[in-house]
């Protein structure tokens, strides 16, 4: 029988295209692995976080309902995904939780030092982290470049009157709870209730100077506070400090500090 050198090479091919076929799927899959997974990861992780923004904001609301509407006590069902959310109770003596918010005056000698405490949700697969501090969303206190914004304000404002009388309202939210309280994932129920601290209310003389200053501690929340305190519409005719973070209101008649204290019952 004759040797057919036509059948060799017809195997030969058969065995190199199916040797093409599977090299390249395995330099598919390892492109899908190298540059794609990382890509959806990156993806999932920024959902997660935003997803967190909302549902801070829809928390601040609920501290709102609590502090300013005297509903007593609220819960809200909310997805953690992709982080930790942490109560950081304030402390004055130890850190983290001591950044302080301090109200002075040229016009008496009493110093206001609040500690607010901290509502914090810190991504496991970025840098972004976001707060509730003191009535407002803050994000990004960790970030690479070292910033940070208020994604929502709080409750503060310079008005005046028609007669011309200048009144500053501070709203001071502190957050804390009766101990440490954390949770990294699922479906999970925030509850929280508030008691009212007594407000301080005083009346000024004209062309009083009202500080307010806001010292951070290592949460990283400075530059979204100096911002907020450099808005000429919430606060006019005011002057910032931006090493200090010190805000000098000027002409203020009355000053008034609503407090309360909102305690975070089971995350």
């Amino acid at each position: 029988m004759a040797y057919n050198d036509n059948n060799r090479e017809s195997g030969v091919s058969e065995v190199i295209g199916f040797m093409l076929i599977i090299s390249l799927m395995i330099t598919g899959i390892g492109l899908v692995t190298l540059y794609g997974y990382p890509i959806l990861l990156k993806e999932q992780a920024t959902a997660n976080v935003k997803n967190m923004e909302k549902n801070m904001i829809v928390l601040q609301n609920d501290i709102k309902g609590l502090a300013y509407r005297n509903v007593p006590y609220t819960e809200t069902t909310m997805q953690i995904s992709g982080g930790t959310l942490q109560v950081i109770r304030p402390n004055p003596t130890v850190f983290p939780g001591n950044s302080r918010f301090i109200i002075s005056s040229n016009g008496f000698s009493d110093i206001y030092t609040y500690y607010p405490g901290l509502l914090q949700f810190n991504s496991t697969s970025d840098t972004d982290i976001i707060g509730l501090q003191n009535g407002a969303v803050v994000t990004n206190g960790f970030s690479q470049t070292g910033g940070s914004t208020m994604l929502s304000e709080p409750r503060w404002f310079l008005d005046t009157n028609q007669s011309g009388k200048r009144t500053l309202v501070i709203s001071i939210v502190n957050i804390t709870s009766d101990y440490a309280i954390s949770n990294s994932g699922g479906i999970r129920t925030v509850q929280m209730n508030i008691s009212a601290g007594e407000p301080i209310d005083r009346q000024l003389a004209p062309n009083t100077q009202v500080y307010v200053q806001y010292l951070d501690n290592g949460e990283g929340y400075q530059t979204a506070w100096k911002n907020y305190f450099l808005n000429q519409q919430l606060f006019p005719d005011s002057y910032l400090d931006p090493n200090t973070i010190k805000m000098t209101a000027y002409h203020v008649d009355r000053l008034v500090i609503k407090t309360c204290n909102v305690t975070i019952l089971n995350l």
